[in-house]
């Protein structure tokens, strides 16, 4: 639940948000709105979400186990995002990384070891490689020149 509620609030802190707060919906049955103009970041830390306001104010916190939902009070919109060459993503929910405009690159799976434990060739612009067949562990993921740390 942690992990799906940080990308949940990565994605829309992230990006440009047309909303006034956000509703932390609590397992009772109450909720809370945060002013999201007056919003800091919000962070993960021990089992809470911990919500920092930019005047200054004292964090408020929200224990992780009693939060049920997060909802914006108004329309939220992401703008669109412009696919960029050498794009590499893993998809933790589906086991498999996606592999955007890197058609003739090699995808290099190296374990936390640095032993090479798969290799597949890029051959499409678009391009899901799975990685399900991997035991449970930390592994970078190679692409010409850029890398990135996943946990299996």
């Amino acid at each position: 639940m942690r992990k799906i509620l940080l990308v949940i609030l990565a994605v829309f802190l992230s990006a440009p948000v047309f909303s006034q707060e956000i509703i932390i919906g609590k397992a009772d049955g109450s909720s809370q709105s945060l002013d999201l103009s007056n919003l800091k970041k919000i962070t993960f830390l021990e089992g809470y979400l911990v919500a920092d306001y930019a005047d200054g104010s004292s964090a408020t916190k929200y224990l992780l186990s009693e939060i049920s939902r997060l909802l914006f009070s108004n329309s939220t919109q992401v703008e669109p995002v412009e696919m960029m060459d050498g794009r590499i993503a893993y998809q933790a929910e589906t086991g498999s990384a996606c592999i955007i405009g890197s058609e003739g690159l090699v995808l290099s799976v190296y374990n936390i070891s640095g032993r090479m434990v798969m290799q597949e060739s890029i051959t499409s612009s678009v391009q899901t490689v799975a990685l399900d067949d991997l035991k449970s562990g930390i592994y970078l993921l190679r692409l010409g020149d850029r890398t990135i740390k996943i946990v299996r």
